[in-house]
Parts: structure tokens; C-alpha cells; sequence
């Protein structure tokens, strides 16, 4: 009997840290499809990377550090209002809630505001360099300590459930700077533009794989898409912006879209794929 127990618990061991590397779509299998961006508002920010992320009614924030604000837009790129910034070394987690989260590392504490623009609550922290994160629906925090190369997972009170560290292996992590986290908190992607690669692991910070990839430094220069494990990509150097579905089977890219220096990417609840270049707020469409 022992001897069964140990077969079947290495068994599910394999099973948990696959090695699902990055694949070209098989001959005869649907090739990578080309999508169109449109342009729906004209930005005029001083920020290399702004963070992004989107609320559940369907708003767009985006950072602009050198004006230490926050600028909300509707779907439709109107202007909807702006918000103060303490510091310009605050970022927004990706990701859909009910408001959004402004984590400012400089003076360490996370504020939620409504999707109004009222500030509604704020909690302190310590003893981490975060650079990224992710809010789940479920309302909890996903945040990335660059330094240590360690998640850091919080509830929306503040109060820490778990961390790991981001498992080295084979991922060759450098100086990442961005996060993102499915809806399952099952699959986390770090952007690492020194690497040139983004890097796949699973929940627990297991390494997976990774995409051949110069991303952009931004916070939010990846981020999957409401409910899926599709991820997409912001690749400055090569003004593209590439999305791949990640399996057990592989990573694979599924469609790419030509935008000029693509520094941020948003995926909103209802499907819609928004954009931040270094002059425009663009909307990703199939039609």
C-alpha cells in the first residue's frame, strides 16, 4: 500500500510543473491571425511605461507619472476625470474590480477607489519593492517584489494569505517589471524587459515556460484576458502587440496587432483590448 501512495503523489507532482514551452501553430492548425487597432483618444502624458488597468463597468485608467495623475476614460475614449497622484513611483494593478487599487511603493500603501474617483479605504505594508500587480475579482492582491523575486498575495484588507518566490529554473529571470495573473490565480506571467522574454509559472511560482519576447517596461505591459488564459503582450521594440494561448500542450500565439510603440495593455470584463502608446489610447478589434 505505501508503495502505491508514493506512485500516485509523484505522479501529481509532474503533473504541476510541466514544462509548456513556447510552439509554432502546427501545419494545417489555424495560423496567427491579424487584428486591427483603432485610435479613440490622443494622450498627452510624460510616462515611459504607464500602468493600466480597467473596472468593471468597462472605465480605463491609466498613470501618468511626470504629471503624478490618474486619467479615467470611458470604452469609448471619452475623458472622464483625472486624480492626484502622492507620487510619481505609484502604479495600478491590472486586472477588474469594482474601482481600482494605486499601489505607491515610495511611501508603501495601497489605496482603492471607486470607479467615481472616491477614495474609499487604504492599507500599509512593509519590507517589499513592489513594481507590479494584479487584482482578481475575487478581490484578491497579487503584487511583484522585483528585487526578491517573490509574489506577494494580500486580501483587499490587507492582510497577507501567501507568498512565494518566482522559482529561477530555467526562466532566467533578470529584473522583471511586470505581472499578471489569470482569473484562476492558477497561471502568473512576468515581463522581464532586460530578459527579453516573458516568463510563465504556475500558481504556486513554478516555472512553466516562456515566450521569446521583448516587452515593454511598463507594469502593464502584459495582461490576460477576462476569464482565459490568453495573454497578451505590448512589444515596443517591434511595434507589436502579440497574444498567446497558454496550455498544457505549449504556449502558442494565436494573433498579433500592429501598433506603434505599444507600452501598456488593459483587457476589460466585457472582452475589449485596450492600449496605451507613447501618444494615443487604442482599441483592439477583430472587425
Amino acid at each position: 500500500m505505501k508503495y502505491y501512495i508514493w506512485i500516485i503523489s509523484s505522479l501529481v507532482l509532474c503533473s504541476c510543473t510541466a514544462i509548456v514551452e513556447q510552439r509554432r501553430p502546427a501545419a494545417g492548425a489555424g495560423q496567427v491571425k491579424q487584428v486591427q487597432a483603432y485610435k479613440i483618444a490622443q494622450l498627452n502624458i510624460n510616462d515611459a511605461g504607464p500602468s493600466m488597468c480597467s473596472s468593471l463597468r468597462g472605465d480605463i485608467f491609466l498613470t501618468d507619472a511626470g504629471g503624478w495623475r490618474i486619467i479615467s476614460y470611458k470604452s469609448d475614449g471619452t475623458l472622464s476625470y483625472e486624480l492626484e497622484m502622492s507620487s510619481a513611483r505609484s502604479f495600478l494593478l491590472n486586472g477588474q474590480s469594482n474601482g481600482i487599487y494605486l499601489t505607491d511603493d515610495l511611501n508603501k500603501n495601497i489605496r482603492f477607489y471607486d470607479a467615481w474617483g472616491q477614495k474609499q479605504n487604504a492599507i500599509s505594508y512593509s519590507g517589499n519593492a513592489f513594481v507590479s500587480g494584479t487584482a482578481l475579482n475575487d478581490g484578491s492582491l497579487y503584487l511583484l517584489d522585483n528585487l526578491a523575486n517573490t509574489v506577494v498575495v494580500l486580501d483587499n484588507q490587507g492582510k497577507e494569505s501567501r507568498r512565494f518566490r518566482l522559482m529561477a529554473g530555467n526562466s532566467g529571470l533578470q529584473r522583471p517589471t511586470a505581472l499578471a495573473v489569470d482569473g484562476s490565480g492558477s497561471v502568473i506571467a512576468v515581463a522581464d524587459a532586460q530578459a527579453q522574454k516573458v516568463t510563465i509559472f504556475n500558481g504556486y511560482g513554478s516555472y512553466l515556460g516562456q515566450v521569446d519576447s521583448w516587452p515593454s517596461t511598463s507594469p502593464s505591459a502584459i495582461c490576460f484576458e477576462q476569464g482565459t488564459s490568453i495573454l497578451w503582450v505590448c512589444q515596443k521594440e517591434k511595434n507589436m502587440l502579440l497574444s498567446y494561448e497558454i496550455k498544457p500542450s505549449g504556449i502558442y500565439p494565436i494573433k498579433s496587432c500592429s501598433i506603434p510603440f505599444p507600452l501598456s495593455v488593459t483587457c476589460s470584463a466585457f472582452g475589449s483590448i485596450y492600449v496605451v502608446s507613447s501618444q494615443y489610447l487604442w482599441n483592439v478589434t477583430e472587425e
